[in-house]
């Protein structure tokens, strides 16, 4: 298994470090290195070696690196990652595979045949090394601090003020909420009314039966006209034209029972007829106004 990924890049440049200063062979191969620290291959090591020129040399001199290939088929100064293929054919692919890119040197130890590095060297990387984490820690430290100074004041600010305009909004919104609800609740419920005033109105004989029916034909258009806001254009027109429809049935039941020839039997008919008339319009303008204004 890989040692753990959490580790920060400075915990792995530190092993890499001390690898480079005492390792036997100063040329380091970046896949040997995977396999002796034994580093997750998900950390990218060329990235993290790359920016530290005041540590590790990259690449090496093409006559450097045959030198070394070729004692390596020999048998001599195979790194460990090598040595541990199973067939003799695959170490001498893996050796013939290796290029300039995939390798790197000590800074300290960058000539050939170069000795392990001294201890006051190796120490030497490794106080740099503490330092530069010890500098990244103090950047997110100030940055932090000066978030706290400048920004977290500022940000409550910002969010008491938003605080305020939510409840202001929210209480606008309610307050509309209410007149709006209110006036659809009104204009409702008169228009229902309406309904059966007007044709109980258009019941009634002449010569006052006409003109309160007129009257309440025209307060039912009113109070169609209050609602009319609240519905799209399809609805109006819908809405328009029964309106209009139910008016003239009920102008046209109150002209029929004022006729002085119908016979008992024919009044109770008629007047039945137009109730069952009354009770359809009612449920018509119930299904098709009580969803429109109360339930979007």
């Amino acid at each position: 298994m890989s040692r753990n990924s959490n580790l920060d890049e400075f915990d792995i440049l530190s092993s890499i470090w001390i690898l480079s200063c005492n390792d036997e062979n100063s040329l380091i191969t970046y896949e040997g290195l995977i396999y002796r620290l034994n580093i997750s291959e998900n950390i990218n090591l060329r990235e993290l070696i790359s920016k530290r020129g005041d540590l590790f040399r990259l690449k090496v001199p093409p006559k450097r690196l045959d030198n070394w290939k070729e004692a390596m088929i020999q048998g001599l100064r195979r790194p460990s990652f090598i040595n541990v293929m199973a067939t003799e054919q695959a170490k001498i692919a893996k050796i013939n595979s290796i290029t300039v890119n995939d390798v790197f040197r000590n800074q300290f130890r960058s000539e050939d045949n170069a000795p392990k590095a001294s201890i006051e060297i190796l120490n030497w990387g490794l106080q740099h090394i503490d330092r530069l984490r010890q500098t990244r820690i103090d950047n997110r430290e100030n940055n932090f601090k000066k978030f706290s100074v400048l920004y977290i004041p500022l940000l409550s600010l910002i969010i008491t003020f938003l605080t305020v305009i939510g409840g202001y909004y929210y209480q606008l919104q309610m307050k509309k909420y209410e007149v709006t609800f209110r006036s659809k609740q009104d204009n409702y419920s008169k228009f229902m009314q309406g309904l059966y005033d007007t044709f109980e109105s258009s019941r009634k004989n002449y010569p006052f039966s006409n003109q309160e029916l007129i009257q309440n034909i025209n307060q039912l258009e009113i109070t169609y006209f209050n609602i009319e806001p609240f519905l799209n254009t399809n609805q109006q027109k819908n809405i328009w034209n029964r309106y209009q429809r139910f008016s003239y049935m009920c102008l046209n039941f109150n002209k029929k029972i004022n006729d002085n020839s119908l016979t008992p039997k024919e009044y109770d008919v008629t007047v039945n007829a137009y109730s069952d008339s009354l009770l359809t319009y009612k449920e018509e303008f119930h299904k098709r106004l009580y969803p429109i204004l109360f339930q979007q």
